[in-house]
């Protein structure tokens, strides 16, 4: 089990995975914040001029 842990190391630089992660985890959170929102700004515009 150390020796494939040891090569994987070799090949995968793990600051590369977790901006992967990152960017998926801010991706998965946008439509909850910013694409239900862009839906009503029609309603938004008529509401407030």
């Amino acid at each position: 089990m150390k020796n494939i842990v040891i090569k994987l190391n070799k090949y995968v630089y793990y600051g590369w995975v977790i901006v992967v992660i990152s960017g998926i985890a801010l991706f998965m959170s946008s439509p909850g914040q910013t694409y239900s929102i862009s839906v009503f700004i029609n309603e938004y515009n008529k509401e407030f001029n």
